[in-house]
């Protein structure tokens, strides 16, 4: 045999030497503090809230009836909308929809509040451009709406004859206000 080779293939034990043994166990020992770290974070993340997976409706055919009826009656009065629906369509084609109804109603990239009594939209910040259909409610949105209006008409769970009834509400012209004299009104009325 030549030197070099090996004379007792596979009959000798490997040994670490202690410096080998000291790296390996280093290693081990960041793996698992790692582990233990990773496995912390994990467990105090909280999970984020999207507006899409929110819980259905106590009586989804109520909110489906009211949400075609609506969206009909403006396609049918002022034509197809190719952006979507916005509340000065709704609100044109019923009158008796308030200003209020519409706080807090999701758009496709922004949500409707009311600030001294107006409608506002404030656009989510994103890197996205604002878009022609940014202003448009989607089907969580009206789902918002839907319930803004019946919380403001009292009916806790909704059926579609409650909701007949409160879209007949919404097509009549509002009432004077409490502290609106009713010349005041009339005005109001023939400028609409």
């Amino acid at each position: 045999m030549q030197g070099g080779e090996i004379k007792h293939f596979g009959t000798r034990p490997l040994r670490e030497t202690p410096r080998q043994s000291k790296k390996r166990f280093i290693w081990i020992f960041v793996a698992l503090i790692f582990i233990v770290c990773a496995g912390y974070w994990l467990s105090t993340i909280k999970p984020i809230y999207i507006p899409e997976e929110e819980p259905l409706q106590k009586n989804e055919e109520a909110l489906i009836y009211f949400t075609e009826t609506i969206q009909n009656k403006v396609i049918m009065l002022g034509g197809h909308t190719i952006e979507g629906f916005e509340p000065s369509m709704f609100m044109q084609t019923y009158p008796g929809f308030i200003n209020e109804d519409f706080n807090g109603v999701e758009a496709r990239q922004g949500v409707y509040r009311v600030s001294n009594g107006e409608i506002i939209f404030e656009e989510f910040v994103t890197e996205l451009l604002l878009h022609s259909e940014g202003h448009s409610i989607p089907e969580i949105g009206m789902a918002h709406l839907f319930n803004n209006v019946m919380s403001r008409m009292g009916i806790n769970s909704p059926t579609k004859d409650s909701v007949i009834q409160t879209l007949l509400f919404l097509e009549e012209q509002p009432l004077p206000l409490e502290d609106q004299n009713l010349e005041e009104y009339n005005l109001q009325e023939e400028l609409l």
